[in-house]
């Protein structure tokens, strides 16, 4: 049964790859190109514990993904490189944060007036700066994580003859720590009560 699934599906491959379209929808999705920078979500809570304000937020650095060939250097796949495609995945300082009694942030003008260099400074991520500009530090549920992917595809065929996975992932990430602190949580209602 599975090699009748395997044999119909490298059928269906082959018809989509004959044709135009199936060959350019191919190039497109082999070839994708992701590049995600400088997020910053934050949610500020004054009303739901009164006495008690909190700000949560989710800060990526950056996120990057490119298809690169077997140097690891970044490429474009066109016609039968498409059949074997490598990526890889950057990814800078993504974190979680939960600051309870924290007053949220105030600034000079109205937030709708503000600039996007004037919105850069306000949300501005800092791992670690001394100086008075220093962004508000924060109480981590993720701590800033840093690591890198490597993604193959092979060919169907090449995963027959030589018995490797058609899929192969492989993450490295630099440090992973989760943190919950009874005072990070101290006077905040339970999660089931924001409706």
């Amino acid at each position: 049964m599975e090699m009748k699934l395997l044999e119909s599906q490298q059928q269906l491959n082959s018809e989509l790859n004959s044709s135009w379209l199936g060959s350019f929808i191919s190039t497109v999705i082999g070839n994708i190109k992701l590049s995600i920078g400088n997020i910053h979500i934050r949610y500020e809570d004054i009303e739901s514990n009164p006495g008690h304000p909190f700000a949560a937020g989710l800060v990526l650095s950056k996120l990057s993904a490119v298809t690169v060939d077997d140097h690891g250097k970044e490429t474009f796949a066109t016609g039968g490189d498409l059949d074997r495609v490598k990526k890889s995945v950057e990814l800078e300082s993504l974190a979680l944060y939960f600051d309870s009694d924290s007053s949220p942030w105030s600034v000079d003008k109205p937030w709708e007036d503000l600039l996007p260099s004037e919105w850069s400074q306000v949300f501005e991520f800092r791992k670690q700066d001394s100086s008075s500009t220093a962004s508000k530090t924060h109480t981590y549920i993720l701590r800033p994580i840093s690591g890198k992917a490597k993604y193959t595809k092979v060919h169907i065929d090449e995963a027959k003859r030589s018995g490797q996975a058609l899929q192969n992932a492989a993450v490295d990430l630099d440090d992973v720590t989760l943190s919950l602190s009874k005072v990070s949580t101290l006077g905040q209602p339970p999660l089931s009560s924001f409706k």
